[in-house]
Parts: C-alpha cells; structure tokens; sequence
C-alpha cells in the first residue's frame, strides 16, 4: 500500500527486541527487493533521544508448546 518512493515509519513503545528489531528483519527478509533500511539518523530533532537497533538477542521461552 506504499507508493514507489514511499516511507515506512515503525515505531513502538516496547523495549522487547521481538516487537521491534524482529518484526523489521521479518519485514526486511520477506520483502528484500522491494524495501531498504534507511538511516534517517541526520533528519531526526537533536532533542531525539535514541540508539541503534540491536543486530542479535536471545528468545527465551518457558518450555511449553
């Protein structure tokens, strides 16, 4: 639903890796031809706040299922 040239902004208020860096390497990884990540870093207010996204984390799970 995005135009050709278009940006995708995704943002949330979770600090969970899952709901953030894995939900845009799925993105990424399913769509590689088609999107880029951009490093918007330099358009962003100087008051921002902000860190790289992490590149690995583990998933921990209880056992179950």
């Amino acid at each position: 639903m995005l135009r050709k040239g278009g940006r995708l902004v995704y943002s949330t208020c979770s600090l969970n890796p899952l709901e953030n860096e894995a939900v845009v390497m799925s993105a990424l990884r399913n769509h590689m031809k088609r999107v880029e990540l951009l490093d918007v870093s330099a358009e962003v207010a100087p008051s921002l706040k902000y860190r790289p996204g992490l590149t690995a984390w583990k998933v921990f799970h209880n056992g179950r299922g």
